[in-house]
């Protein structure tokens, strides 16, 4: 039950294969895989950051297209310092443009390769849990069980207990005679129905 509370949401799905049924903080891998694929702007953005502080250049972009995918984008003026010892080490050079010079490195390009993918891992993550968790669950079944029916004939003789009390019901007494005898006796079901039409019961 514990393992079950830290690991689903609390709005569930109806179906699994829709995902999202696994709470935020449970798998730290499924929540980066969840941020890749519902956040990808910030993490660009906090990259391109990281990379400007990292180079001095202020100007530095990361950009996307189609035919290059994600790359590191600075003008002209600024290729040297990333061509040079020591940036060369971690900016590969890719394309040069009468203005611009594009490079990528292998951070980025295993970054993109993650936001790609992200939406289906994070979904196939999310299955692997469901599995694991079932099991846990099957693996567990005969006490659940035994628990389920302890549950159940509580819940009967309380509520049993509880229509009693609110409605002024007595016990029988029953013992192994023929006789039947009954006074004061009241149907609970006709009862209700005329209470229901502030109607009095005759007993």
């Amino acid at each position: 039950a514990s393992e079950l509370a830290a690991a689903l949401a609390d709005e569930l799905p109806l179906i699994k294969r829709d995902g999202s049924f696994v709470r935020e903080g449970y798998d730290g891998a499924l929540d980066e895989a969840r941020g890749l694929r519902d956040d990808t702007r910030r993490v660009i953005a906090a990259l391109q950051a990281r990379y400007a502080e990292m180079t001095g250049v202020r100007a530095l972009k990361i950009r996307h297209n189609n035919v290059l995918g994600y790359f590191v984008d600075v003008t002209a003026q600024n290729a040297d310092k990333l061509l040079g010892a020591p940036l060369n080490a971690t900016f590969i050079h890719r394309q040069t443009l009468a203005g611009q010079v594009r490079f990528t490195t292998t951070e980025l390009g295993e970054l993109e390769a993650k936001i790609a993918s992200a939406a289906d891992r994070a979904l196939g993550i999310e299955l692997e849990t469901f599995d694991r968790l079932a099991a846990l669950v099957t693996a567990a079944a005969a006490p659940i069980k035994d628990a389920a029916e302890a549950l159940a004939q509580l819940d009967v003789a309380t509520a049993l207990a509880q229509l009693a009390v609110t409605h002024d019901y007595v016990r029988p007494e029953v013992d192994g005679s023929l006789d039947f005898v009954i006074e004061g006796g009241r149907h609970p079901v006709v009862e209700q129905a005329l209470a229901g039409d502030g109607g009095p019961f005759v007993a």
